[in-house]
């Protein structure tokens, strides 16, 4: 495993951990509603596709690779007796590019561009009609293009984070 892989794993573990730590502080304060619902979700199934299209079958390289997993906290208000209507959403994750990362050329893998990003955020968003917070991690960084776009679809609003190197 790659020197750059091995840090993208340490990445995205360390900012998923700190980023649902904060969101359960958040309840009830900043992220409305009266009950809520975390999942957590990765992007396993699409990296062991990638690396068995390239008929890599290591497992042990599976597990050290970054998973672009994310962590979304759906919030929920009371109605009537038995319904729950959705106040909103908060999402975390992180986007790492795993075509490169599989390859075995040693190359750094590139920032992610902007066509990437908008393709991540629509995947992300499921009802349009409640507000939604997205936070992106890209540990490559981001390119000038996705810095500079805005998200698509309504009631989305996007943070990109990229962590300082080292």
């Amino acid at each position: 495993m790659t020197d750059a892989a091995r840090e993208m794993v340490k990445r995205e573990s360390a900012f998923l951990a700190g980023v649902e730590d904060k969101l359960v502080g958040a309840r009830g304060t900043l992220l409305t509603g009266s009950s809520w619902r975390t999942a957590r979700h990765d992007q396993g199934d699409r990296l062991r596709a990638i690396m068995a299209e390239r008929r890599l079958y290591d497992r042990q390289r599976l597990r050290e690779l970054p998973q672009n997993r994310w962590v979304a906290m759906h919030g929920y208000r009371r109605r009537f007796l038995f319904g729950k209507r959705p106040t909103g959403v908060a999402i975390a994750s992180v986007l790492c590019p795993m075509e490169s990362l599989v390859a075995l050329d040693g190359k750094d893998p590139g920032p992610i561009d902007g066509r990437r990003l908008q393709a991540h955020v629509r995947d992300l968003v499921g009802d349009a009609t409640v507000p939604y917070v997205i936070g992106v991690c890209a540990p490559t960084g981001f390119t000038e293009e996705a810095s500079g776009s805005k998200p698509d679809l309504p009631n989305v609003t996007l943070v990109l984070i990229e962590p300082k190197p080292g």
